[in-house]
């Protein structure tokens, strides 16, 4: 079996090879096409000033701004304020153009201008007050900010629209950042984390499932602004994770009504040479403005996605897995009063997945549908209180029902060393509620160095349903049967759960070359009883006289709720195991019941983290990191078989362990505004207890629980290189190439009676994995409208990146490899009006 190092440096090698021919097409047409470009340059010019409202009715000028100006061309180009609030463009073409004021905390302006040739257009720009989120800038005396002063790593909606993701869904566009990974399961692992130990903040609210603690937000993807990940979010405002946030920002309507319709051609479905049907059909529109001019606006997107995922190694016409989603996000924005907003949002997103798990083992009949009912509503209350407070106050209540039943009949689950057959054998119904109250108060009490802010708030989730199984059967390889397992009890599952929250902090600027953000959060859970005290502190340093390198650190404690699943371990139906002898038919023994039973302390999940890094711009707009980071988490819940007085019980605990340490070095290089070059090498370690809670009661459950080891967590990839690049060229052509290599995930054996063989997740690697993608699109007028056509292709190299490994020692495929995909083409469609 392949391993890690020298396959993924050869690896790299030659895909480097082809994305250096590619770039070097690539700008071979750049300059062919920019020649006639630049004759059409006019000396026009945008300028202009940047503001804020003061108490007094007076304007306050605002450094730092970013301002994206975008003319018909599509190319935007970005300037900051200067000390005075200002910016100006220079070498704007004529027509007409929108300029975009952004900074974090306030509401964007977004204006509307129309350029005349050779003359100067003046722009008045104010920004409104909204949610407030502190990233303290430090800078050398008498520099501008610049774009290393905050580390928070963030995607925004132009990155998402132009690179290569295979699906319309913020999420797919995350692993370009170097500290996230798909993993084999296909959830995101951000940072080291389990996929359910990491926050995701939609508007604030909590968009996690209630019950399983996954990822549980389902947008449109034109509704969103950007992502925000914060591997470590040592602010004491972010809790409820093992220190990993995702916020998910979403547009607001501007001053003027727009629409804009997406992917309204269907893709066929080809297999064997045949074309059956539709493969993929995602349809987006969305369409925003002004109700009352300056006050009250709305933004209402949806989107619709049918599509069938093939998985190769299975025959054609049974290989796919299906999926049909609706999501609806409407926002609202009402400015009652200069010092007072109000927002309120409701998203809707229905979703049925047909042949959910469908892989090289596991054919359709033994696969479930999963079907989920999300709804997320949210209402804000933002109010400027004298000179320099903020006060805000959020609710949000949230309701995800999830049922998971067969995809076909309602037999045992045969479980045999090559493919598995029969129905797939559990039954679930659920349905979970959120409530989350909170409120927050900033202020600067000792003067401008001192910005503090504290909340607090309660939340309340509850869920009630079933979760009722089927026998399931191992078989040998010979057909005979070798271990049935049924289950007893009713499956009546409730619970319910009551948590309060408060956080405190201070973010301290001691100098211009020094700013300190410390603080803690406390958390009690009515589940647990635990009353968690979490402090922390960060700090960002000017290590340069020219103001170039900055050093940044911190350390702190988060506590991860406990997912209500967790909490119903002991409502759940137990295990009865009866063994046979080699004729399938003559029972060993007695059948034997493994009753659950619940660790006498239960403990909610903590986590010790820190970091350190180092960024400097070697030359202008050329800026490298180093970094190291580790994170240590304890009290993690996982399921160990074991006897006690002779009677054998599941048991569940809360001492698991893991520990994550990554060591990153990442460049960076802009020009042009908004386009970059991004590279990175991560050099990381993932290990812990692999029998976490959620492999065997998440939505998709297993049957079969033996006993716990420590050894790399499944998404351990100890290597793993990232270059990808947003390049937009003359005449409205855009490209975006990436190249992904990393360590093939570890690889387990097992005996036919599903029996552990040697130390787990240490009995070899996939082979390395090498995507090169690429998105290519165009920006052009049609009818006196934008539109955008583009095509996508994933895996240009047709690099066998096989997702499935026959590690059963009785089967005759054992240590094969299998369910590649290979080159692929995809079409882009956007039209606006």
């Amino acid at each position: 079996m392949r391993r890690g190092g020298t396959g993924v440096l050869l690896a790299v090698r030659s895909a480097m090879t082809i994305l250096s021919r590619i770039s070097y097409t690539a700008f071979l047409i750049a300059v062919v096409i920019a020649r006639p470009a630049t004759a059409q340059t006019t000396s026009s010019v945008v300028s202009g000033t940047v503001s804020l409202p003061s108490p007094d009715g007076q304007s306050v000028v605002v450094p730092g701004v970013t301002l994206t100006l975008t003319c018909d061309s599509g190319e935007p180009r970005n300037e900051l304020s200067n000390e005075q609030g200002q910016f100006r463009f220079t070498d704007v073409p004529a027509g007409s153009c929108s300029i975009v004021a952004d900074l974090q905390g306030f509401r964007s302006a977004v204006k509307t201008i129309m350029v005349k040739p050779d003359e100067t257009t003046d722009v008045v720009l104010r920004l409104d007050l909204d949610a407030l989120h502190e990233e303290v800038s430090v800078t050398a005396a008498g520099t501008e900010p610049s774009p290393i002063a905050a580390h928070v790593e963030r995607m925004t909606a132009t990155v998402m629209q132009t690179a290569p993701i295979a699906s319309e869904r913020f999420q797919d566009a995350l692993p370009l950042i170097p500290g996230v990974v798909r993993g084999p399961d296909g959830l995101l692992n951000i940072n080291g984390t389990r996929s359910n130990q990491s926050a995701l903040m939609f508007n604030s609210a909590d968009g996690t499932d209630p019950v399983t603690g996954e990822d549980a937000i389902e947008l449109p993807i034109d509704a969103v602004s950007a992502v925000q990940v914060r591997g470590f979010a040592f602010a004491p405002e972010f809790g409820l994770s093992a220190g990993a946030v995702t916020t998910v920002e979403t547009q607001r309507a501007g001053d003027t009504w727009h629409a804009t319709v997406n992917d309204l051609e269907p893709r066929l479905r080809r297999r064997a040479g045949e074309f059956r049907g539709i493969e993929s059909w995602t349809p987006r529109f969305t369409t925003g403005g002004p109700i009352v001019s300056g006050r009250v606006s709305i933004l209402e997107s949806v989107q619709y996605e049918y599509s069938q995922t093939r998985v190769f190694g299975v025959p054609p016409f049974e290989s796919d897995t299906k999926l049909q989603s609706f999501e609806s996000y409407s926002r609202v924005d009402w400015s009652a009063t200069a010092k007072n907003l109000f927002t309120g949002s409701v998203m809707v997103s229905p979703r049925k997945t047909t042949f959910a798990g469908l892989n090289t083992f596991n054919p359709q009949a033994v696969t479930p549908d999963i079907e989920n009912h999300n709804v997320l509503a949210s209402v804000s209350d933002q109010i400027v209180v004298g000179d320099t407070g903020v006060l805000e106050n959020r609710l949000s209540v949230k309701q995800f029902d999830s049922t998971i039943h067969p995809s076909q009949g309602a037999g045992p689950m045969v479980l045999a060393p090559d493919v598995n057959s029969g129905s797939y054998f559990n039954d679930q119904d659920r349905t979970s509620r959120r409530v989350e109250w909170l409120t927050t108060y900033a202020f600067t009490p000792l003067g401008p160095e001192h910005l503090v802010k504290a909340g607090t708030g309660v939340t309340y989730e509850m869920f009630d349903g079933i979760s009722r199984s089927r026998p399931v059967d191992i078989v040998r390889e010979s057909g005979t049967l070798s271990q049935e397992i049924t289950f007893v009890g009713n499956g009546l599952l409730t619970r319910n759960r009551t948590a309060l929250r408060g956080f405190a902090q201070d973010s301290w600027t001691v100098s211009p070359r020094l700013s300190v953000q410390y603080g803690a959060r406390y958390d009690y859970d009515s589940f647990s009883g635990d009353v968690n005290l979490a402090p922390r502190v960060s700090f960002t340093a000017v290590a340069s006289e020219d103001g170039r390198t900055v050093v940044r650190g911190g350390a702190g404690v988060f506590y991860d709720p406990i997912p209500l699943n967790v909490a119903s371990f002991d409502q759940m139906q137990e295990r009865a195991m009866t063994q046979f002898t080699p004729d399938g038919v003559t029972p060993t023994g007695p059948t034997v019941l493994m009753r659950n039973v619940v660790a006498s302390a239960i403990h909610t999940p903590r986590s010790v983290n820190w970091n350190v890094e180092l960024d400097r711009e070697w030359i202008k707009n050329l800026f490298v990191r180093v970094g190291y980071q580790q994170r240590d988490n304890r009290f993690e819940s996982v399921l160990d078989p074991a006897s006690v007085g002779g009677d054998s019980i599941l048991l569940l605990r809360t001492d698991g362990r893991s520990r994550y340490r990554e060591a990153q070095i990442t460049g960076r290089y802009q020009f042009h505004g908004t386009d970059q070059i991004v590279g990175s090498y991560t050099r990381s370690s993932a290990v812990g207890n692999l029998n976490d809670f959620n492999s065997y009661f998440g939505n998709v459950e297993n049957p079969v629980i033996r006993f716990d080891a420590r050894g790399p967590l499944p998404w351990d990839a100890p290597d793993r290189y990232l270059f990808w690049s947003s390049v937009t060229l003359p005449r409205g052509f855009s490209v975006f190439p990436l190249l992904d290599v990393r360590t093939g995930f570890p690889l387990s054996l097992v005996d036919e009676d599903r029996n552990f063989v040697g130390a787990r997740n240490q009995a070899g690697r996939y082979p390395t994995f090498v995507s090169l993608d690429m998105q290519v699109s165009k920006r052009l007028r049609i009818f006196d409208h934008t539109a955008t056509v583009g095509l996508k292709v994933f895996n240009i190299t047709n690099h066998f990146n096989p997702r499935d490994y026959q590690g059963n020692l009785a089967s005759a495929d054992f240590g094969g490899f299998a369910n590649s995909v290979g080159r692929t083409f995809r079409g882009k469609w956007v039209f606006e009006f």
